[in-house]
């Protein structure tokens, strides 16, 4: 009877002893798999294969693509993605580093905002959702940005390594369900689609304009001259008894030098509903000294979406002007003749980019633009009176 406990005895020691060392290899494989402090967090991410990023934090979304060879907003009518941006995300998102893992259940998962925002109603929950695909639309990875992790005030920071303690960094959590706290606290990444346009705009040479003309069907029209930058500018048909008001003309010369658009109107509008009929439109041609000219047609006051605004539409052109290279020596009619190329080059790249949207500017640029002969003239000083004590 005692040899038979023994035996039992001894087949339970090597059971427990077998489970032991079962569960210790287990262990050892799991923690081989887990990342440690300094590994990247996604270690095959190749981001020139990234074809499309998706953001989405519940409330907004955005769709990046890649369109031969440049970024475009999908939800903006495919119009151009501001390249530094796009770039600077995916650089981010490659050069991620693990700082901490994290083992997390549903509950902490909605505590530090990492759920999907199509994994709950409550936005408390939910984080900024990153979805990388390539050409063909095969998800590359995902990245769930939760909640920023503050090194100088975090109730965990004494538990981080001492680099971290006084660190901001970011909770995530990657499409293969890994959760990590990272060093990179990714600022100024936004889902609407607004934050992801190229806000690069016409850049007038406000400084080197010689003419500003303004025309439409139903005002008159007004011309602006000058033949040097430096001379002051001279009204066609100015009445006698006006003058030229200064602080007007430079308020408009600042606005075309800082012109920018609010938005970019929907290409299926039809002119009439966005003040572009042509009985509307006010058309503002500044020319540079150079033979550089801008077109600008601006709309009359339009209300979409219950916001009144004005549509702009915009191009360019360069105007060959005479130069006397018979008069220059070579290397100065060589500088020209490269100077005239770049400005060409210039203005054909300003026409590819630009001209063939439609823009919502608001009111107070659109005023600045549209303007009367009225808005540019004063009444002038009347003379002093003479001083009767001098009789």
């Amino acid at each position: 009877m005692k040899s038979k406990n023994l035996r039992i005895l001894l087949m339970v020691t090597v059971l427990l002893v077998a489970f032991a060392y079962y569960r210790d290899t287990q262990q050892r494989e799991r923690d081989r798999d887990i990342a440690t402090s300094g590994d990247p967090v996604f270690p095959a991410m190749d981001i020139n294969r990234v074809a499309q990023l998706t953001l989405d934090d519940g409330q907004a979304r955005v769709t990046i693509q890649r369109s031969d060879d440049r970024w475009i907003v999908v939800e903006k009518h495919g119009y151009a993605a501001d390249f530094s941006r796009v770039r600077d995300l995916l650089l981010r998102i490659a050069d991620l580093r693990v700082g901490r893992s994290l083992h997390l259940d549903d509950r902490l998962l909605g505590e530090l905002a990492l759920l999907r925002p199509d994994a709950t109603e409550n936005r408390d929950q939910s984080g900024m959702h990153i979805a990388l695909n390539d050409n063909a639309g095969t998800l590359l990875a995902t990245l769930t940005l939760g909640k920023t992790f503050y090194g100088d005030r975090d109730t965990q920071r004494d538990t981080m390594p001492f680099q971290w303690r006084d660190a901001d960094g970011r909770y995530v959590v990657t499409h293969q369900g890994d959760a990590f706290l990272v060093s990179e606290p990714f600022q100024r990444v936004d889902a609407k689609p607004d934050e992801w346009l190229d806000r690069g705009f016409l850049d007038v040479p406000s400084r080197a304009l010689v003419t500003l003309a303004w025309e439409g069907l139903e005002r008159d029209t007004i011309l602006l001259t000058r033949e040097q930058t430096q001379d002051p500018w001279q009204l066609e048909a100015l009445p006698d008894d006006r003058e030229l008001d200064s602080a007007s003309i430079d308020a408009l010369i600042r606005t075309l030098r800082n012109l920018a658009f609010d938005d970019i109107v929907d290409p299926s509008l039809a002119d009439e509903m966005i003040g572009m009929s042509a009985a509307h439109v006010v058309t503002l041609t500044a020319r540079a000294d150079d033979g550089r000219r801008y077109n600008l047609a601006i709309g009359d006051a339009a209300t979409i979406d219950n916001r009144t605004r004005h549509a702009l539409r915009v191009s360019a052109a360069y105007d060959l002007l005479p130069a006397p290279l018979s008069d220059m020596d070579d290397e100065s009619a060589k500088q020209h003749v490269e100077i005239m190329h770049q400005h060409a080059e210039t203005i054909d790249r300003i026409n590819e980019r630009l001209s063939g949207w439609t823009y919502w500017i608001d009111t107070a640029t659109a005023e600045k633009l549209r303007i009367d002969r009225d808005d540019i003239l004063n009444e002038p000083e009347p003379p002093e009176e003479p001083d009767s004590n001098n009789d």
